[in-house]
């Protein structure tokens, strides 16, 4: 009997990476990786006996050849020029053509209840999901999900000589190299709860959850790596660090304007990007679950699945 297919949207990325690794260590799947047509096979994927499918995300027809046999659809695309929807749309409508069962949408952070107030999720997310529950409906067979898991703890090891194992290329609230964290504060001044998940563990469970008997999936998928105060993860870093940060508070108002100097209609890419993780820091503001803060239920469901703390990841990257 032949291994259920598993096609990865953006399966090159490092979050695609970290599935892919995660899936193939399971023995049970066959994933496949869809590559647009114009991107490079990066040398540690040709090294995998792993299939490799080009794609033109925008063409609902390429998309149907590129799905073929295909039993689930994990998408870890983030599209900036605002073909995020349509890209997975066509996913979508190809994969239920040609007979998908399963379909993650690309979320891997905020929680739903922050969507609405992150415009590029706004624009790009909500259409999606909402394709997706009419699907559902439409096709009893097919069900989806989408993974949140609050913050990448990743953006920790930013900076850090093995760049390569991190997979960040800017950093987001904390800047361990510079000892620098811009924050959200409450209104009464105090530090808020975050969920911080590496992407590996990220992998881990999406892997784990593809394992799940058919007609199982919630819509939303909760996981946590490590959910505590930013306080704390400050401390941390100043504890392994041996060297204080340099703290930078916002509160609501101070993000708000910042925010609202950036043209909302905008089409360059740093401003998009800008108000992006503004609107981001925002949302981690007040703490909330469901928006910054994850409940554990992946954890709950699959407690053979050892996340990694916030301090273990500091150490590793940035221990003496």
């Amino acid at each position: 009997m032949s291994l259920p297919l598993i096609a990865i949207a953006g399966g090159s990325s490092q979050l695609g990476a970290a599935i892919l690794t995660a899936l193939l260590e399971t023995g049970t799947f066959r994933p496949v990786v869809l590559s647009r047509e114009s991107s490079k096979t990066p040398a540690w994927l040709e090294a995998l006996p792993v299939e490799v499918r080009r794609v033109n995300y925008l063409s609902y027809e390429s998309c149907t050849t590129a799905l073929a046999g295909v039993h689930t659809v994990i998408s870890t695309l983030l599209c900036k020029d605002g073909t995020w929807f349509v890209s997975q749309k066509n996913l979508l409508d190809a994969g239920l053509k040609v007979g998908i069962k399963r379909f993650v949408a690309s979320e891997f952070g905020l929680g739903p209840l922050g969507t609405a107030e992150v415009d590029l999720f706004a624009l790009e997310q909500l259409p999606i999901r909402l394709a997706l529950k009419a699907a559902a409906r439409e096709h009893p067979d097919f069900e989806w999900t989408a993974f949140y898991n609050g913050a990448f703890m990743n953006y920790l090891g930013y900076g850090c000589e093995n760049a390569e194992a991190v997979g960040m290329d800017h950093s987001f609230l904390f800047n361990v190299k510079a000892m620098t964290a811009d924050i959200p504060v409450k209104e009464d001044g105090s530090f808020p709860d975050l969920t911080m998940t590496t992407i590996a563990d990220v992998g881990h469970f999406v892997a784990a959850a593809c394992a799940l008997p058919q007609g199982t999936w919630p819509e939303d998928s909760y996981l946590a790596g490590e959910t505590l105060s930013i306080g704390k993860v400050i401390d941390i870093i100043e504890s392994v660090c041996g060297r204080k940060v340099i703290v930078r508070k916002y509160t609501k108002k101070a993000l708000l304007e910042e925010i609202a100097q950036i043209p909302a209609d905008s089409v360059r890419e740093e401003d998009i990007m800008g108000r992006f993780f503004l609107q981001l820091t925002l949302a981690f503001a007040e703490g909330e679950q469901g928006k910054s803060v994850m409940a554990p239920d992946l954890n709950h469901r699959f407690p053979e699945i050892k996340t990694t703390s916030v301090e273990e990841y500091v150490r590793k990257y940035w221990g003496v």
